[in-house]
C-alpha cells in the first residue's frame, strides 16, 4: 500500500528534477523516492528525508508545494513496483553518468504516471510504460520496452501487440 499524497509528490519531485537537469544532487533524491517507493509508500517519512536533503543541497526543491496530508492508501500491483523501480535505477544510472539528456527523456515521459496512478485506478500501466519504453529505444537505442514486458509480466499476445504497434 502506497499514500496516495506520496504519488502526487513523486510527480512533483519529477518536475523539480526536469527544471534543474544537471543539479548534482538529483540521484541522491531519486534514491530517496526509490527507498521510499519500495519499502514504505508512507509520505510522512519521504518528507522527512527530502526536506532534510532540501536543506543539506540548498535546493529550489524546497520551495515546492508538497503536500503531507493523505487521503487514501493505494493497492499497488508488484510488477507495477518492481518496473517503477527500475525506470528509476535507470534515470540514478544516466544521472551518475552524467547523461542529461537521456535522463531528461525517462524523467520526462514518466513524470505523470504517479499521479495518473493515484488519480485513475483503472489505467494500462504496461500499455503507458512500454508505449514510452519504445520512444527511448526508438531515440536512444535502448531495449526499455522488452524489459518493461519482462517486469510487468505481460503475456505473449499483448507483449508482441505493443512491441509491433507503430505508436512512437
Amino acid at each position: 500500500m502506497i499514500d496516495d499524497i506520496f504519488l502526487y509528490n513523486i510527480s512533483k519531485v519529477f518536475i523539480a528534477i526536469r527544471m534543474e537537469i544537471k543539479h548534482p544532487a538529483n540521484a541522491t533524491l531519486l534514491e530517496l523516492v526509490r527507498a521510499h517507493f519500495i519499502n514504505y509508500g508512507l509520505n510522512e517519512l519521504f518528507l522527512e528525508g527530502f526536506f532534510e536533503l532540501s536543506e543539506r543541497e540548498n535546493c529550489i526543491w524546497e520551495s515546492m508545494a508538497l503536500s503531507n496530508s493523505v487521503s487514501a492508501r493505494i493497492g499497488i500491483e508488484n510488477n507495477f513496483i518492481n518496473s517503477f523501480n527500475y525506470i528509476l535505477s535507470e534515470a540514478i544510472r544516466l544521472f551518475n553518468e552524467r547523461s542529461y539528456d537521456q535522463a531528461y527523456d525517462i524523467i520526462d515521459l514518466f513524470h505523470c504516471l504517479p499521479e495518473i496512478l493515484a488519480k485513475d485506478k483503472k489505467i494500462n500501466i504496461a500499455s503507458f510504460m512500454i508505449t514510452r519504453g519504445k520512444y527511448l529505444d526508438k531515440k536512444w537505442d535502448t531495449s526499455y520496452a522488452k524489459i518493461l514486458c519482462n517486469l510487468l509480466s505481460v503475456n505473449f499476445l499483448s507483449r508482441m501487440r505493443l512491441l509491433t504497434s507503430n505508436g512512437w
